[in-house]
């Protein structure tokens, strides 16, 4: 007889029904207890629990956004200094107020700072990449 004609054998018998005894005793001893949910499933699985973090997370990055500080950027060296408050007097010459020109010389000199560190990047990425991917 082989494996197979034995496996098909068990599974093809009839097995008894067990007795009322033996059924009663089973659920007598083994008592359904329901156990509480942990906070981590009610977190998960719940509908306002996920809208509100999602809320949450949009707000903090619209706050980080509306704040104006770029955690990117380092301290500002004394030569970038000397070219904001140049930036500033020439726009104030030109007319803006002293609150607006102070924010575009911070602004043009921050956007000139990423400029010049995303470039080498950016250009290395294209040197050793072709346009399909893959590597040259």
């Amino acid at each position: 007889m082989r494996d197979t004609d034995l496996k098909t054998s068990i599974r093809r018998a009839t097995w008894p029904d067990p007795s009322p005894e033996l059924r009663a005793r089973v659920l007598q001893d083994s008592a359904l207890v329901e156990r509480p949910l942990a906070l981590t499933d009610r977190v998960w699985f719940s509908r306002g629990w996920r809208l509100s973090l999602a809320a949450a997370t949009a707000g903090v990055i619209a706050l980080g956004y509306l704040s104006g500080t770029s955690a990117i950027v380092g301290p500002r060296m004394p030569g970038e200094m000397a070219r904001i408050a140049a930036i500033t007097e020439t726009m104030q010459d030109a007319g803006l107020p002293a609150d607006d020109a102070a924010i575009f010389a911070r602004r043009a000199v921050v956007d000139s700072r990423l400029a010049a560190w995303d470039a080498p990047a950016s250009r290395h990425m294209l040197e050793m990449f072709e346009t399909s991917g893959g590597r040259r």
